[in-house]
């Protein structure tokens, strides 16, 4: 009930808050309104860029470092999870995006930190090695002027 009310306090008079844009406060419950209304949100996510890039390059220099310190202490839960969790946040984040060869790069480390998790075993140092050399591929991408939708980044495991 809360927060149906919450979407109807920022509906738009007169128009409809699926065709609104890219106001980056109302993109939440205007998600949530296009939802409940079945619509799909036009939303120009070009606009996001400047955050996505900001946001990618600081979860990638994390991973980086935590990768870095599991590396070093491969019985540390924490930084597994911690590896986990920031995999996960770039492969939602580039997915959102368009970003698919990023995202779906990440989607594939994020299962192998899983299956690692599940299977409580060792990672194979030639393993995290390929995901240190793919995780700086991305992150070059990333910082680059252009990031590219069609490089390849393939990881071996």
């Amino acid at each position: 009930m809360f927060l149906l009310t919450i979407v109807k306090i920022i509906t738009f008079k007169g128009s409809d808050p699926c065709q609104q844009g890219s106001d980056p406060l109302k993109l939440p419950f205007v998600l949530f309104q296009c939802i409940l209304t079945a619509k799909s949100p036009m939303i120009d996510m070009s606009s996001y860029l400047p955050l996505y890039k900001k946001t990618a390059t600081e979860l990638i220099t994390v991973f980086i470092e935590n990768l870095k310190k599991y590396r070093s202490n491969l019985n540390d839960k924490n930084i597994l999870f911690e590896l986990k969790r920031g995999a996960h946040s770039l492969k939602s984040q580039s997915l959102i995006m368009g970003f698919n060869n990023i995202g779906d790069t990440f989607k594939a480390i994020e299962q192998y930190f899983n299956a690692i998790n599940e299977k409580n075993t060792t990672p194979l140092k030639a393993h995290l090695e390929e995901v240190h050399r793919v995780t700086k591929e991305i992150k070059k991408n990333i910082e680059s002027e252009k990031i590219s939708r069609s490089a390849e980044f393939v990881i071996k495991l």
